[in-house]
């Protein structure tokens, strides 16, 4: 078990870069993300001379580890304002009162349960089997990410650092036990950084604690915070950025900022092709922040953050230019709206917030936000289930939606989106917050963001998964907002109420049950992985084993664009074989990668084929 080597150079990292801050918050954004450059740099370095073997990560990790290491001894210089116990007494014991105490624990009791659940549980959502997984298991096949030939283009396409990080677990540990982890690590981190943003925003510790406390209960979130898809780890890398540019805009830029800004930045870009949107209010706060503050040399500072967020970005975009021709390139799918005018707007507005709005086992609430819905369609003249606005081959279905809130894909965050609107009317209706220039800038950045996500999207039953990067960042403002309006007394029943809310989708997960006639703890791994496929895995397995009793050791694959790939390479490995799978017929432009090496010599001795 060498898992500990990266956890280590993170540990390092965050001991050297607290000795320059007075804050252990920012110290964990700011180690994080020279942690995750330098896995990227690892990744792309070692990718290029075909070094993506458990020798390479080893002796990688293990050089900066000694390197680390060396760095803080021999510079040993406490911080004696970051100490832990110092702060313990300033903070916590002097303001430990029953609502600070319950919070904390009740964060940690999600968090640990979380957790718990990533660890114990395989990894089974249906985009981590079709793409996410399988990408990592090409990679460590062929000990590189270059493009591979693929019936699934997603699997090249799309933006790679979750499974860059997936990839280094599952090689340094020898399985996938740890790759839920990644977005449960990410969850942690958004929680701290939301309560410092928090901080930033003029909240008090009960405003900070109370940010903390409703992140942690995001539904949304808290399903996906065990699996192995990408929303959390975006969340994260957003939170850095918007960390940075409120401290570039709360005083001078200095250069440890405007670096973390487009570190953040750059990680966003390669997390996950939602943040191209999401940023663009950001970028427009950051620019004018640079105007104010350098004038004329401000585009001096856009360029250097955004050549240093390419940089990061320039093995992926350099893989897509090769294959697709283009560094954004979406495989020929077609996210955006095939028309762009107000009714669309209204049609996107409106289907995305009721996302948000179902109550899960209420029947009659559901059945009037149907109707309410299908009323301003009929207003303005637009299917709900529009083909020009709406993904292909999905309906706009409020009932459908609602048998599914407990599912990591469909589940919505009803009683974070009131609180959401409550303290923005809150805000909006006193004078004297609406002249807080940084609250003004962060609700009109992250309403902005969502704006821009309606208007430029295709309506997709599962969108309230992609919008939890704006719920995490929005419950910083919530937070800070609801402890001016609201005191201790009714902050302590609003806190009971998200706990209590938290804990069905906690034990429920209905992929990764806690509490179930077939939960986590009961069933086989393998009937883990099938437990959304559970139709398959008989015929599946008896197909793998009739192959490998063949001692076939090649197999091709003609398989459609949403197969649960991944499902193979677990049996395949589950019967000891070393089995190279690789696929074939290819019916798309990635079948280019197989004229070269080393796809070019594959010569399969089966070809599985599963439409």
């Amino acid at each position: 078990m060498f898992l500990f080597l990266p956890l280590i150079v993170w540990i390092f990292l965050w001991l050297i870069l607290s000795r320059s801050t007075t804050c252990w918050r920012s110290s964990v954004l700011a180690t994080s993300l020279v942690w995750g450059v330098s896995l990227t740099l690892i990744t792309e370095t070692l990718s290029s001379f075909r070094w993506l073997t458990f020798t390479g990560l080893i002796a990688s990790w293990g050089i900066i580890t000694i390197a680390l290491a060396y760095s803080y001894v021999r510079v040993r210089k406490p911080n004696p304002s970051l100490n832990f116990q110092q702060f313990i007494d300033t903070h916590l014991k002097q303001n430990a009162s029953p609502f600070i105490i319950g919070c904390l624990s009740s964060i940690g009791f999600i968090v640990f349960m979380v957790g718990l659940i990533a660890i114990v549980a395989p990894p089974n959502n249906s985009d981590s089997m079709t793409y996410h997984l399988p990408r990592v298991m090409h990679w460590i096949q062929n000990r590189s990410v270059n493009h591979y030939p693929t019936s699934i283009l997603r699997q090249l396409y799309q933006s790679p650092w979750t499974e860059f990080a997936i990839l280094h677990a599952q090689i340094l540990s020898g399985g996938d036990r740890f790759a839920n982890l990644v977005q449960w690590f990410s969850m942690i981190g958004s929680i701290i950084g939301v309560s410092l943003i928090a901080k930033q925003l003029g909240a008090d510790l009960r405003g900070q604690v109370l940010a903390a406390l409703l992140c942690a209960t995001l539904p949304m979130g808290i399903l996906q915070g065990s699996n192995t898809k990408n929303d959390y780890v975006l969340s994260f890398w957003l939170v850095c950025l918007v960390h940075y540019l409120i401290s570039m805009d709360k005083s001078k830029i200095k250069p440890s900022n405007l670096l973390g800004f487009s570190l953040s930045l750059g990680l966003a870009f390669l997390t996950k092709g939602m943040a191209y949107i999401y940023v663009i209010p950001f970028l427009i706060w950051a620019f004018i922040v640079c105007v104010r503050q350098r004038r004329s040399a401000a585009w001096k500072l856009a360029l250097a953050g955004i050549g240093i967020a390419i940089g990061i970005n320039l093995g992926h975009y350099l893989r897509n230019i090769d294959l697709f021709g283009s560094p954004l390139s979406t495989g020929g799918e077609k996210y955006t709206n095939d028309s762009l005018n107000l009714p669309v707007f209204i049609s996107n507005l409106t289907r995305n917030i009721s996302l948000h709005l179902i109550i899960p086992f209420n029947v009659s609430a559901n059945s009037v936000l149907s109707y309410v819905v299908d009323l301003i369609h009929q207003a303005i003249g637009i299917d709900p289930s529009d083909p020009r606005i709406t993904w292909v081959n999905t309906k706009f279905s409020i009932p459908a939606l609602a048998n599914q809130q407990n599912d990591e894909d469909f589940a919505g965050n009803p009683l974070h989106f009131v609180l959401g609107i409550i303290t923005t009317i809150g805000f909006l209706t006193r004078k004297y917050w609406r002249t807080d220039r940084f609250l003004v800038s962060y609700l009109a950045a992250n309403i902005g963001a969502f704006l821009l996500f309606c208007l430029v999207l295709k309506w997709q039953p599962w969108h309230s998964r992609l919008h939890l990067p704006l719920f995490v960042l929005f419950t910083a403002f919530s937070g800070t907002t609801l402890s001016k309006l609201i005191n201790t007394k009714v902050s302590t029943y609003l806190a009971i109420i998200l706990v209590q809310l938290a804990l069905l989708w906690v034990f429920f997960n209905q992929s990764r049950p806690l509490i179930a006639s077939r939960n986590i703890f009961n069933s086989d791994r393998i009937d883990l992985y099938f437990h959304n496929q559970a139709n398959v895995v008989s015929v599946s397995t008896k197909i793998v084993n009739s192959i490998t009793s063949r001692n076939c050791l090649n197999v091709g694959l003609v398989i459609g664009e949403n197969t649960g790939e991944y499902l193979l390479w677990v049996l395949f490995q589950a019967s000891q074989h070393r089995t190279r799978l690789e696929h074939v017929n290819v019916p798309n432009v990635s079948s280019l990668k197989s004229q070269i090496a080393p796809f070019r010599d594959f010569d399969p001795c089966f070809t599985l084929t599963i439409k």
